[in-house]
């Protein structure tokens, strides 16, 4: 009964909230009699947990209890707490014999027949006869149906008011008579500023630290709640608290701070809301993504179809598991569709919260997994620049068709290899090859575009872990270098005497020749434990980039590369 449930002396603002669900529940001023009233009005309040769906229930039957003959309410929370409230509220309407032990499914009925046809009991009914042909007007809430489902029971009432609080958006939809319900969002600044000032007893103005920490909070009335229990609990100023949320070995200990200001029928805190111990791994893993990206909206395409994931993560490695671990979270209101439909969001708030709660390895993983994913995505809006250039190069009657796709597929392959998706660089880079090699062959010569289509096809290859076939390409691509070479003129020498290939060779080519080739030679020996034919190829390209370019080698990358997979050897 309301009776049990305090209302909250700090409550502020929610006036628009209020409104909306007295316009969908409260009964006509005029009716006097349940009949009067109309059918089944059902509304839920959903959202995150912490965002007040309780308090907002509570005010709203304390502020409208005179309208009602009885207000009821029952703790939703899992199915043993609806039973145990059912009992309760039977007991309390006189309907069940406190003495008497009936099974749950009996008194959920004996209740359900009262509510379909609610003759004023006598607590209630100020001298009316049992037979009178007046009926209480009722409002019953469910409070914490994050599981609707367990609701079914209640579905085909004719009479009433339902007010339901959940996290799972899929409240708003489950009674046929429902209406669409309310999606609740943060406290709007001036009513965070309130509410602080209330529980603090404290003003906060603009352009300070305490300013800075309401913005921080996101409207969200517990942490708001917390955070001025923290500085009654510990003695510290707003400005104190800002800088101590700043230091990010603190998070865990604020968040874990209990409240105790004022009796709710709330009782967690931030550590414990959103219960994201009890999420399944693969939702949680994308929780935990999630917490380094941008929460104001986070592309769908950008956590799908990855070609690499850690074995350390959980992250749900298909489409289907994807799905599941996508709807736990939407379902737990810890993440929703933005309002473009665009993509997800999520409070700062829960990110966060998820990130005090990494320990260290995890947290290197999930931030170097996630920075591959911004690349991803980084790529992505390029990928599909050039996929819209193949398709328009496949349409063309013209001597260069085949030119542009080489290149196109080349950099495709690039891309994806970037971003490990292997399979989809092995395929451009197969096709870039094949049309680089009929380019030759028409024209009757090898060029430095084809010694780069094999030396990238064998690269694919190594990525795959097939280091025999990325063998094989590379001493083919060494032999066609050799042809290339021999067709180029007489060979010169450089300054510091080193033999350089002939005045003929493209300018662009001498930076891949000979380290390129002969360092990812040297890897596809080094993982197949071919050591002494590894550090034989690698020391060789050394020795010739330093007699060419000068000990200090700074033309490109690919001194470093050879480097690295020396130091492969020595781990």
């Amino acid at each position: 009964m309301l009776d049990d449930l305090p209302r909250n002396p700090n409550f502020v603002g929610r006036e628009q909230t209020l409104e909306a669900i007295g316009e969908s529940l409260l009964p006509p001023s005029q009716a006097s009699i349940a009949s009067e009233v109309g059918g089944l009005k059902v509304l839920a309040l959903c959202g995150m947990g912490g965002i007040g769906k309780t308090e907002i229930a509570v005010e709203f039957a304390h502020r409208h209890k005179s309208k009602f003959d009885a207000v009821l309410w029952a703790q939703a929370g899992s199915r043993h707490a609806l039973e145990k409230s059912l009992w309760q509220i039977a007991v309390r309407l006189g309907l069940l014999d406190p003495s008497e032990n009936q099974d749950p499914k009996a008194n959920k009925e004996t209740l359900r027949s009262w509510l379909s046809n609610p003759r004023m009991p006598v607590a209630f009914s100020e001298g009316y006869p049992e037979s009178s042909p007046f009926q209480a007007t009722w409002l019953l809430v469910f409070d914490g149906a994050d599981d609707p489902f367990i609701l079914r029971d209640f579905w085909t009432l004719h009479r009433g008011c339902i007010l339901i609080t959940s996290r799972d958006p899929r409240a708003k939809i489950i009674f046929p008579s429902s209406e669409a319900g309310l999606d609740l969002k943060g406290l709007q600044k001036k009513e965070s500023t309130a509410l602080l000032n209330k529980m603090t007893k404290k003003i906060v103005n603009e352009g300070t630290a305490a300013d800075s920490l309401v913005q921080l909070l996101g409207g969200l009335p517990l942490a708001i709640a917390q955070i001025a229990n923290i500085s009654a609990s510990r003695n510290l100023s707003l400005g104190e608290i800002y800088k101590l949320y700043n230091q990010p070995d603190q998070h865990a200990k604020l968040h874990g701070t209990s409240i105790d200001l004022y009796p709710s029928v709330y009782s967690h805190n931030l550590a414990t809301v959103w219960k994201m111990e009890t999420l399944n791994p693969s939702a949680r893993t994308l929780l935990d993504v999630l917490s380094f990206l941008d929460p104001v909206q986070v592309s769908e395409q950008l956590l799908i179809d990855i070609d690499h994931v850690p074995r350390a993560l959980d992250f749900p490695r298909s489409r289907k598991s994807f799905n599941r671990a996508r709807d736990e979270l939407m379902q737990s209101s810890l993440m929703k569709w933005s309002q473009e439909g665009l993509g997800f969001t999520l409070h700062g708030l829960v990110q966060d919260v998820a990130i005090a709660k990494f320990e260290e390895e995890r947290f290197s993983t999930l931030f170097s997994f996630t920075v591959f994913l911004h690349e991803k995505g980084y790529m992505r809006d390029i990928d599909e620049l050039l996929k819209t250039s193949t398709e328009i190069c496949e349409e063309l009657n013209h001597t260069d068709k085949d030119t542009l796709l080489i290149d196109t597929h080349f950099v495709l392959g690039a891309i994806a290899a970037d971003t490990n998706q292997h399979k989809a660089s092995r395929w451009h880079k197969e096709v870039s090859y094949d049309l680089q090699l009929g380019v030759s062959k028409n024209i009757r010569t090898v060029d430095e575009r084809l010694i780069l289509s094999l030396v990238e096809r064998a690269v694919s290859r190594i990525q795959d872990g097939h280091y025999d076939e990325a063998i094989k390409w590379l001493l083919g691509a060494q032999d066609a270098r050799r042809k290339l070479f021999t067709s180029c003129g007489p060979a010169r020498q450089n300054t510091k005497g080193v033999m350089l290939p002939g005045p003929e060779v493209h300018s662009k080519l001498l930076p891949y020749w000979p380290s390129e080739l002969e360092a990812y030679l040297g890897l596809a020996y080094l993982m197949l434990d071919r050591w002494n034919e590894s550090e034989a190829v690698l020391i060789e390209a050394l020795q010739f980039r330093r007699q060419a370019l000068g000990e200090k080698d700074v033309d490109s990358y690919r001194q470093a590369l050879a480097l690295s997979f020396m130091s492969f050897r020595s781990l």
